[in-house]
């Protein structure tokens, strides 16, 4: 396909021309950072910058309208520095350019309109120049003489021969300003500076000097640049351009003129002499409205641009228009540059329409275009029945789709129809409701592709039609390809998923075209799953035989195999006699040696595809038992359409997810009943006389022979069923429908991992013999089919019932009798399992005997409907509270059945038979002399109380309780109640070796009771109680109040207070004695002496009573200093002193400390006594 002139659809931009940057100007190149470690020259990095993009599109070359920090666009070209303008711009009076009609060597001569060699002069044709130039700088090792420089004398010494380079420098300058000035070319000059003479402060004044006699403006024309980074230099290019854009635009706007001047002095559209070869006023003045209209374009004056095409494209289609004397020869030379340049100038009109958002007039020129081709061609010789016509038309919509592809990659939005009330039909149809013609709404690029796709398959069937022998039909079917894989993708982006498919299948079916077999196969596969998946067979049944072609050219038989295997659907719409053909080409593809490819079976997925055969499965029922037949039914059924012919399968295999019951069907060879096959179901029944396969491939597979074969409009249930012999679920995985040929093995695989969607909601039915030998479905409960069947253990039909006299007793033998009644039909033999949840007990079946925490016992054999009885026995020791007892009876037939189980928990609550408390007095005595030596042995007494109360709800028989040290019955022969106690009392005496060894506890020993329950008979059990520790005082000071045990009101006492020192330092003390109101002295009130270690200090009251009662006795308060440490001594009564209580774990209780009456003396809690009335 002929491409068009690249200079009439590239949008033109100013041109600027460069020169200075190639190097000879700078005498010392300066080296700059570029970035990732590369450098390069001032001037070099300039250049590339300024080179960097040369081609621009109308979106790049407007985008600076609306981005400050995007520069206007630039065409730069480099010239040298000698560079004069070409011949053409300065021709002298009387001549003409070379591409001027009238010029012999000219290629319009003699009656050329227009050529794209003058836009391509013009773009070589520079609107602005840059000079770029370097100040000279003196050569530092050259001693070379300097003067000073201005009227006064300054630190600066300027070298004459500085002075003399700046000035030719100047004069070169200002002979350039003025040959370009006088050409109408901005020419501007740009100092390149060195790191060294950015730092000389002469520099400025050099340039400002060089400025001024070079006549160029400050700011407009005259630059000076300093060695920076990238960054910097392209913010100096863009400011380069910003600055000399208006002088590009003014060049080509002084074009415009002159070209205008120059049509106004031709007499406009005269009439054309035929006989005439020179160009006539209406030619030349169409040839200057062609210049114009790109002078506009190239002073990017959008609008202007726009009406000038527009008025030349009229002008052109006037051109081209047929008739008894057309303008052009038609099929002549200027006929062709006429019509290309006609097609050129509507790509810009409506590319400049798309740019300014209105799609409705970039559409309208399209349609325009086209039709004035469309009634151009027919005179043209070129209508729509020959190949060029479609060609031609194949390119118009792709480029236009390529335009709206950038429009919308810059931004352009297509919009959305919106429904009018306004009728656009003919004035017959203007009654019926509003709407729009869709071809005068702009559409997505992927519509004009197609367009283009359809117009190119259309001009190579036409090409092909004409030159059979065309060697270019390869070229338009790749074109064909690509403009359908191009509008695919468009299609993709705005989600047509149907247009996508369709154009998928024009793809593959040009490349079946094209004999690319292969490429053909991959695409119909992948729209035929789509297809299949939607249901939409009219197109699968075209899409598969395209395939199946596709697959014999490419010698893929299992392919071909597969494509003749799904056109047998009855779901497929064909006659019966293409059907008929399909099954036969299938058994011939089949039964050929040639077309083996390997030796491996063939599997066929059936549910990829729409099968012929449809295969059902399911179980009996949800759930079943160990050792119970589970019984399933495979059905198989055909429409009334298909197979054509009867098809006998060589075998079927049935596989579960457990291998052990897969079953492997062989056909039985028997003739198919084709009359019966429309009639009732078929019911094969394989649940019996299976056989085990030993050796094979299915080795360990059950096999049986059965009718395999299947005809048209049957329904055949082949009835089987599993026995297992374990938990476990048991699910159908897949179904084999297998086709054995010497050289061929096709299975039609079903598989069953989901289950059908049209089966979900189905009622189940299970096929069933009637009384008359016939069979029929018998409905059943629930919907779809049930593909997996969970296997649970039996439940045990035995009872397991415990008795016990609850609550147990800790220490005690507690029995629990379990009662095992059997409700099997057979005898069966059991074991009992027993088990408690606690580490410190144990269970054991004979009473006296150690234990385990759980335990088993054999029951024997138990018959059918008996109960068998045991009794247990659980120890439970310390620690109170309730047990989890489990009880589980284990049992299987006598002929050796799966065994069984019966569980039973039970919770018994355990407590402590009794509850005992205690207390701890110390005993007050009259120490001995010997106690206040160090080294003598220190004696005290405590007293020991227990309370033991019986805390068993049942009467307990009590054989004896006994200390277990001394060996001593305390009781014997009791029977106590509930809630009863028992008190018993301990005296020890405590000796010390010395005051100077610590005192260490006495452990006291254990109380050990026997007892049983009162109502039960057998061993006694027997529990220990523990008693606390009893530990020696600590030695101190020590207050004691000696009291006489009677005392009589009217009679007096004495009353002693002994301060013992058993400490080893001396202690100084102070005493008081407070008064009482029961009582009057006589004594010391107040005291105060010294204690040496180890000594006792005495102090005696003559008290005479005043009132009977408990009554205070006057309180001595001493305080003592130890060690420069005062404290109060409390006072202590001879006899029982403090006293400490202790439960039955033996913790402290302080309610039971806080009992005693003999404690010592505290302000809150004075020592009393009890006075006796007067004796009479």
């Amino acid at each position: 396909m002929e491409a068009y002139p690249p200079e009439y659809l590239l949008h033109p931009v100013p041109v600027l021309g460069v020169y200075g940057l190639d190097g000879q100007e700078s005498s010392a190149p300066q080296e700059i950072q570029l970035g990732d470690g590369k450098t390069g020259t001032l001037a070099s990095t300039l250049l590339s910058i300024f080179l960097a993009r040369q081609v621009f599109s109308l979106y790049d070359a407007t985008r600076y309208l609306t981005s400050a920090a995007i520069p206007p666009p630039f065409r730069v070209m480099t010239i040298e520095k000698d560079y004069t303008l070409p011949d053409g711009s300065q021709k002298a009076s009387g001549t003409h350019s070379k591409l001027s009609p009238r010029t012999p060597d000219s290629p319009l001569y003699p009656d050329g309109l227009f050529t794209p060699l003058w836009i391509q002069k013009h773009q070589s044709l520079p609107g602005t120049i840059v000079g770029f130039y370097s100040l000279w700088d003196a050569d530092p090792t050259s001693a070379q003489p300097r003067r000073e420089m201005g009227p006064l004398p300054v630190s600066q010494m300027i070298e004459p021969a500085e002075r003399d380079w700046d000035a030719a420098l100047a004069h070169e300058i200002n002979d350039k300003r003025k040959y370009y000035q006088d050409k109408g070319i901005k020419f501007a000059v740009v100092m390149l500076m060195t790191r060294k003479q950015v730092d000389d402060p002469t520099v400025e004044e050099r340039c400002t000097s060089i400025r001024k006699q070079s006549g160029l403006e400050n700011k407009m024309s005259f630059f000076s640049l300093a060695p920076g980074s990238v960054h910097d230099l392209q913010e100096f290019v863009n400011m380069l351009y910003r600055t000399l854009y208006g002088a590009a635009t003014q060049y080509y706007s002084n074009a415009i003129k002159r070209a205008r001047k120059r049509r106004g002095r031709i007499s406009s559209y005269a009439a054309h002499d035929p006989s005439s070869l020179a160009l006539s006023g209406s030619d030349w003045a169409l040839r200057y409205d062609i210049k114009m209209a790109f002078l506009h374009e190239f002073r990017q004056d959008i609008e202007a641009t726009l009406k000038s095409l527009e008025q030349v494209y009229a002008t052109l289609v006037d051109y081209l228009a047929p008739g008894a004397s057309p303008i052009l020869a038609v099929h002549g030379h200027r006929w062709a540059e006429a019509r290309q340049l006609a097609d050129c100038l509507n790509i810009k009109i409506y590319r400049i329409y798309l740019y300014t958002n209105d799609s409705a007039s970039a559409l309208a020129q399209l349609n325009g275009h086209l039709h004035m081709f469309q009634s151009y061609s027919s005179s043209w010789g070129m209508g729509e029945a020959s190949f060029e016509y479609w060609l031609w038309l194949s390119k118009q919509y792709r480029l236009f789709a390529e335009s709206i592809e950038t429009a919308i990659q810059h931004g352009f939005k297509i919009r959305v129809p919106v429904p009018s009330n306004q009728s656009m039909s003919p004035p017959s149809l203007s009654g019926t409701s509003g709407g729009c013609n869709p071809g005068a709404i702009l559409q997505h690029p992927g519509f004009y592709f197609h367009l283009a796709a359809m117009c190119c398959a259309e001009g190579r069937r036409r090409l092909l039609e004409s030159k059979p022998q065309a060697e270019a039909q390869a070229d338009y079917a790749n074109m064909s390809i690509e403009l359908l894989t191009k509008s695919y993708e468009q299609f993709k982006v705005y989600h047509n998923s149907r247009m996508t498919l369709y154009l998928a299948a024009e793809i593959a079916g040009t490349y079946y075209e094209t004999g690319k077999y292969e490429m053909a196969l991959k695409f119909f596969e992948r729209i035929g799953k789509t297809y299949r998946k939607e249901h939409w067979h009219m197109i699968l049944t075209s899409i598969l035989r395209w395939s199946l072609r596709c697959a014999k050219e490419l010698g893929l038989w299992e392919r071909t195999i597969e494509c003749l295997v799904e056109l047998l659907a009855p779901t497929l719409p064909m006659s019966d006699a293409k059907r008929a053909d399909s099954l036969q080409e299938l058994l011939t593809t089949l039964e050929q040696p040639d077309n083996v490819a390997a030796k491996q079976p063939l599997v066929i997925n059936m549910r990829h595809i729409n099968a012929f055969i449809q295969c059902n499965f399911q179980f009996h029922d949800h759930d079943s038992f160990v050792n119970s037949a589970v019984p399933f039914q495979v059905t198989l059924q055909t429409e009334k359409t298909t197979p054509p012919s009867p098809i006998r399968f060589n075998s079927m295999r049935i596989v579960f997810n457990q291998p052990q019951y897969n079953l492997y069907l062989t056909d039985d060879g028997a003739s198919p009943d084709t009359a019966a096959a429309t009639a009732s179901p078929i019911l094969i029944d394989c649940s019996q006389g299976t056989t085990l396969i030993t050796t094979g491939e299915f080795a360990q597979w059950h096999t049986k022979a059965a009718d395999l074969s299947i005809t048209k409009g049957q329904t055949k249930v082949i009835q089987g069923s599993v026995l297992p012999i374990a938990c476990q679920d048991i699910k159908i995985e897949c179904i084999y429908l297998d086709l054995a040929y010497p050289n061929w093995t096709v299975s039609l695989q079903y598989p069953f991992e989901q289950v059908a969607e049209e089966h979900a909601m189905a009622r189940r039915k299970w096929l069933q013999t009637d009384a008359q030998g016939g069979t029929r479905f018998k409905f059943m409960d629930g919907r779809g089919k049930v593909q997996q069947v969970r296997i649970r253990q039996r439940p045990p039909h035995v009872d397991l019932v415990t008795h016990a006299a609850a609550p147990a007793l800790l220490d005690e033998y507690f029995p629990l009798t379990v009662e095992l009644t059997s409700h099997e039909d057979e005898p069966i033999d059991a074991v009992l399992y027993v088990d408690i949840k606690n580490v410190e007990d144990f269970i054991t079946f004979h009473v006296g005997q150690q234990g385990q925490s759980s335990g088993e016992l054999a029951l024997g054999q138990l018959a059918p409907g008996s109960t068998l009885s045991r009794t247990i026995y659980l120890y439970g020791s310390r620690v109170a509270g309730s047990r989890l007892v489990t009880l589980m009876a284990r049992y299987s037939s006598a002929h050796g059945q799966a065994v069984m189980e019966k569980q039973e928990s039970i919770r018994i609550p355990f407590m402590t038979p009794f509850d005992a408390s205690f207390r701890v007095f110390e005993v007050n005595e009259h120490s001995e002399k010997s106690s206040y030596l160090p080294s003598g042995a220190q004696h005290e007494s405590k007293r020991l109380e227990v309370t033991i109360r019986c805390c068993s709800t049942w009467e307990l028989a009590i054989d004896k309780l006994d200390l277990a040290q001394v060996s001593t019955d305390l009781m014997k022969q009791a029977t106590w109640q509930t809630g009863q106690s028992f008190d018993c009392s301990f005296v020890f005496s405590l000796t010390s070796p010395s005051i100077l060894d610590a005192p260490e506890p006495l452990h006291t020993g254990k109380l050990s009771i026997a007892w049983k329950r009162a109502a039960h008979d057998g061993p006694f059990s027997t529990t220990t109680i523990s008693l606390p520790s009893l530990t020696p005082r600590a030695h101190g000071l020590k207050l004691l109040a000696d009291v006489p045990e009677k005392i009589y009101m009217g009679e007096p006492i004495t009353l002693t207070y002994l301060l013992d020192n058993h400490t080893l330092q001396v202690v100084e003390f102070s005493g008081a004695i407070e008064l009482s109101d029961a009582f009057v002295f006589s004594g010391y009130k107040q005291f105060k002496g010294r204690l040496l270690p180890m000594t006792q200090g005495s102090y005696q009251y003559v008290c005479f009573p005043l009132s009977a009662g408990n009554v205070p006795l006057p309180r001595l308060k001493v305080l003592a200093k130890v060690q420069g440490v005062e404290k109060d001594v409390a006072v202590q009564r001879l006899g029982d002193g403090n006293m400490i209580g202790f439960d039955n774990d033996l913790n402290a209780r302080p309610s039971l400390s806080s009992a005693g009456v003999n404690q010592s003396t505290t302000k809150d809690n004075p020592l009393l006594v009890f006075v006796n009335a007067k004796r009479a």
